[in-house]
């Protein structure tokens, strides 16, 4: 490519034009091309599946430390450089998913965020917001899921959560048992996030069922069973959620044309649905043993494993325990303790450790000697010995003992295998990844 001077898409500022003359970076495209890849590529971890921790700021260290996805989002979308990002973009195709993603995730030119414009709100939280859409291009209907960006350099940066989510989406595309993501990409606003739409969640579901728990057991063993059937495939894939909770299942009909009369109709027992994992934005990918804990908090509070709890106590520095060199985190033994307070939410409609006085919640679920079922509890599932049985076996504080994926799906398989004889085999869904 010849040496010359970039041409701006839009007349640039005098007194910036003159500045960036001075700069040889800007008088040879290829040269500034390099040396933006070779940015993108310090970024990524060396398994290309994270942005490196040490160009970032974390909460605790805001202000103190540069915020490189900040200033390279600044660069990349300045009118002066906008000529050189489709060349980018296809160079990042060249070097990989990982630098691709990065792309995507910082320029805004590369996504078509008018195509979303016509949207209807679903739901608002503290993460982002949903809409229903139904897009030009497409004949059926979209959720689009817009997410604030950082608008100044010492917001939070959400680089790295955003590149974990989409990572973790794309890995799985095509999987049945994973919620579908056909597009994404940021403007100055928002980052979008564009997947299939599903009939509904896991919580509304079970919001209406009314029928005792007695009549319902079956088919709420079976969706639970569906569901540690679709978890080991991230426990094969070195993907911890952190997050397990039925607001993120979703449901699929097991027919496409299946009206919501029979959707809905649970009275025969057997089920019209099929389960989908969704909302990864607290997940982590993790590349052995020695990687997969997670130091911050991440979930929700009240299906939060001992140890996940403990985090933030272990790195307030006003404790008289404080250590800084013990370092306290949460890996994939704290889905096992989010899974079985998501068994005891699908058979009662209810959180189980779900307290109004924090102090009573946190010590009842760290504090070793502390029931972990009440006699409340045990009243809600009908005092089911199989049930109880699964719950303490997988409600075990100290992380080191708690039981794996494997050993849960058995002991399940156990308790219950005679039960569900007459269903569908649940292992299907992972089969056809």
């Amino acid at each position: 490519m010849a040496e010359t001077l970039i041409e701006a898409a839009e007349p640039l500022d005098p007194v910036y034009a003159a500045e960036r003359e001075k700069r040889p970076v800007y008088s040879n495209e290829d040269l500034h091309l390099l040396v933006l890849q070779l940015i993108l590529s310090l970024l990524l971890n060396p398994h290309k599946n994270s942005v490196e921790k040490r160009y970032y700021p974390t909460e605790a260290e805001a202000g103190q430390k540069l915020n490189v996805p900040f200033v390279l989002q600044c660069h990349v979308n300045h009118p002066g450089n906008s000529k050189l990002m489709p060349v980018l973009h296809e160079r990042a195709k060249a070097m990989g998913e990982g630098v691709t993603r990065l792309v995507k995730l910082t320029v805004h030119c590369l996504f078509q965020h008018e195509l979303y414009f016509n949207r209807r709100r679903m739901v608002a939280g503290a993460f982002g917001t949903v809409y229903t859409c139904k897009p030009p291009y497409s004949d059926e209907t979209l959720i689009v899921k817009l997410i604030d960006m950082p608008k100044k350099e010492h917001d939070l940066p959400l680089l790295q959560t955003l590149f974990n989510e989409m990572t973790i989406l794309e890995q799985f595309k095509g999987n049945p048992c994973v919620c579908q993501l056909y597009d994404y990409g940021v403007n100055e606003e928002y980052c979008y996030m564009v997947m299939k739409q599903y009939r509904t969640s896991l919580k509304s579901w079970r919001n209406r069922q009314t029928a005792p728990l007695e009549e319902m057991l079956p088919l709420y063993i079976w969706t639970f069973g569906s569901i540690l059937d679709a978890m080991q495939l991230f426990s094969d894939h070195k993907v911890n959620h952190f997050d397990i909770k039925c607001d993120n299942i979703l449901l699929e009909p097991l027919k496409d044309d299946m009206p919501d009369s029979e959707f809905w109709d649970s009275s025969h027992g057997s089920p019209t649905f099929s389960v989908v994992l969704a909302d990864f934005g607290e997940s982590k990918v993790y590349n052995s043993e020695n990687d997969e804990h997670t130091y911050r908090n991440r979930g929700t509070e009240f299906i939060m494993s001992p140890e996940m709890i403990s985090i933030a106590k272990a790195r307030y520095k006003g404790d008289a325990k404080y250590d800084r060199r013990k370092r306290s985190g949460a890996g994939k033994a704290s889905d096992i303790w989010s899974l079985a307070c998501l068994f005891y939410e699908i058979l009662t409609g209810d959180f189980l450790f779900y307290d109004d006085i924090w102090p009573a919640f946190f010590c009842r679920v760290t504090v070793e000697g502390q029931p972990i079922l009440k006699p409340e509890n045990i009243e809600k599932v009908d005092e089911n010995p199989e049930i109880i049985a699964l719950l303490e076996f997988m409600l075990v504080r100290d992380p080191q003992h708690r039981p794996s994926l494997k050993a849960t799906r058995q002991k399940f398989k156990l308790l219950f295998g005679e039960m569900l004889s007459k269903y569908p085999r649940m292992d299907t869904q992972t089969q056809r990844h």
